[in-house]
């Protein structure tokens, strides 16, 4: 057991290190992602644009642990990159009430291939897990 968690450490401090010199997306703790659902045709006198995205979050371990939708968040083009606007129920009522965004709401989803890199860890565990079994049934027969 002290061997596989030598491995295991080695393993995560060499690979980090490869990682971050190839600028390879491997991260720790938790991360926010904006995906853009459609621009709102309502503009400011000023020429600001606003944007109905949608809101994913994941937590990392070297790979993505898991993600998650947060649901719709509203941006506008002047903001900062990464700033938002969280969208609660009753807020989303009231804005369709006044005809700011459409009834029913555009429909989104999270893709395939973000679901499956948002479960990497996972696939990558059940790997190195299926190795070591083989590895061992191997040297056992």
């Amino acid at each position: 057991m002290k061997k596989i968690f030598l491995l295991t450490a080695i393993f995560s401090f060499l690979f980090t290190s490869q990682a971050e010199a190839r600028k390879l997306p491997l991260s720790f703790g938790s991360s926010e992602s904006l995906h853009t659902v459609q621009r709102l045709d309502t503009e400011e006198s000023n020429g600001e644009s606003y944007f109905l995205k949608y809101k994913t979050a994941s937590y990392s371990f070297v790979f993505p642990l898991y993600t998650i939708d947060q649901g719709y968040v509203l941006t506008k083009s002047s903001d900062p990159i990464g700033t938002y606007y969280p969208l609660s129920e009753e807020l989303i009522k009231e804005n369709q009430d006044k005809g700011l965004f459409s009834d029913p709401m555009p429909h989104y989803s999270i893709g395939l291939f973000d679901y499956i890199w948002g479960y990497s860890f996972w696939i990558f565990a059940l790997l190195i897990g299926l190795k070591i079994y083989f590895a061992y049934k191997k040297r056992v027969t």
